[in-house]
C-alpha cells in the first residue's frame, strides 16, 4: 500500500452488493453530473476495488452515500460475516418463494 494515509481492507463483492442494493453505479460515484458524485474519480474507486482496500479519505467520501460497514473487512469477523451473508441470501430466496406461493393462492 502506498504511504499516503491509513488504508482499510474491503471486500469488493460486498461493496458491489451495497451499491446494487441502492441502485448506484461506480461510474455515478465518479461522475460530477450525478447526484451520487462523491468528489472522487471512478478510477480511484475501481483501483481500490482491484487492490482490495480504500483509503480513509475514500471511505469518508463513500460514507456520505453508503454504510461502509457493509463492505469493510475486519479480519477477525470475515468468516462469520460471509456465513451470515450466505444465510441472508438463502433466507431471501425462501421468502421470495413463500411470497410467490401466497400470491398463487
Amino acid at each position: 500500500m502506498p504511504n499516503c494515509g491509513i488504508h482499510y481492507p474491503i471486500n469488493p463483492e460486498w461493496f458491489k452488493e451495497a451499491l446494487d442494493d441502492r441502485g448506484i453505479s461506480i461510474r455515478s460515484l465518479g461522475n460530477p453530473d450525478s447526484i451520487f458524485f462523491i468528489g472522487l474519480s471512478d478510477k480511484t474507486i475501481f483501483r481500490g476495488l482491484k487492490n482490495g482496500w480504500f483509503s480513509e479519505k475514500t471511505l469518508n467520501k463513500l460514507s456520505d452515500i453508503l454504510d461502509i460497514e457493509d463492505f469493510l473487512v475486519k479480519p477477525d469477523y470475515e468468516t462469520e460475516l460471509e456465513i451470515l451473508r450466505q444465510e441472508n441470501k438463502e433466507l431471501r430466496t425462501i421468502i421470495s418463494k413463500i411470497k410467490s406461493l401466497i400470491g398463487e393462492i
